[in-house]
């Protein structure tokens, strides 16, 4: 977990003299708090830069300072914190040396990818009503469980044709439609991939192998994947950026022992 703090005193560039440096500070901290709950809640990576963009605006030096406040208001009031999400994993089967050092050459210049937030609070403690209502969120978290149990149980990376096979083994429906309708493999996937919880890479044209441990060839993927998503050759879910800030091995564990 990271925590961003103040290295040295940020000079504050604003055209509010009239108000006090802290009064000033505080209410952006409140602003970010805010919005990192909001973000949270329709599942969007916190960036940076959309901090200095809607709040800080002209005064984003003062980021460090106003960071930290908003994280102790996060601990000390709601149980959270934001947590770094760490880079995303590069593809395994580098095509040519081309290929290599462009991705090489792309990661040294790789910028952070945001936070997230997190409870920090024990498990054990009391289960009041929450801050936020996630009614209506409880399928889609469900469902992102159990994709994640099934890729950590296969050695952290399935092939989609395998991925598909088991979902459709546990009858997994994609939230706000009906369990009768038919709908496309990617219509559960898609939305993983978009909010950070899944990695897809693309192994490109195979022999029919698939990787990390699995079988099944890439062309029942792209015959099965339906609408959405257009699959060439193999392709390989693994856990994304969010899922490994979210979901700590021993929590999957317990969560799969549960439902066991």
């Amino acid at each position: 977990m990271s925590q961003h703090g103040p290295s040295s005193s940020p000079v504050l560039e604003t055209n509010e003299v009239e108000a006090p440096l802290s009064e000033v500070l505080e209410r952006k901290a409140c602003d970010v708090v805010r919005y990192a709950l909001f973000s949270e809640y329709r599942r969007q990576i916190i960036k940076r830069d959309d901090i200095n963009k809607k709040i800080l605006v002209e005064n984003t030096r003062s980021f460090p300072v106003v960071f930290a406040a908003a994280q102790k208001r996060l601990r000390d009031i709601f149980g959270m914190e934001l947590v770094e999400l760490p880079a995303r994993e590069k593809g395994t089967n580098a095509t040519s040396q081309v290929s290599r050092r462009a991705a090489a050459s792309k990661e040294k210049s790789q910028v952070k990818l945001g936070w997230v937030l997190c409870n920090v609070l024990d498990y054990n403690q009391g289960a009041g009503p929450g801050v936020l209502d996630w009614s209506n969120e409880n399928r889609q978290m469900g469902i992102t469980a159990t994709v994640l149990s099934l890729i950590f149980l296969n050695n952290m990376s399935l092939t989609s044709d395998r991925l598909e096979y088991y979902l459709q083994k546990l009858d997994v429906q994609p939230p706000n439609m009906a369990l009768e309708e038919k709908y496309p493999f990617a219509t559960v996937l898609a939305p993983l991939v978009k909010t950070g919880y899944l990695e897809r890479i693309n192994l490109g044209h195979g022999d029919g192998q698939g990787s990390g441990g699995t079988h099944g060839g890439g062309n029942s993927a792209a015959a099965s994947s339906g609408g959405g998503e257009a699959y060439s050759g193999t392709v390989e879910y693994r856990w994304g950026p969010r899922a490994k800030v979210e979901y700590p091995p021993r929590q999957m564990a317990g969560f799969i022992a549960e439902v066991d």
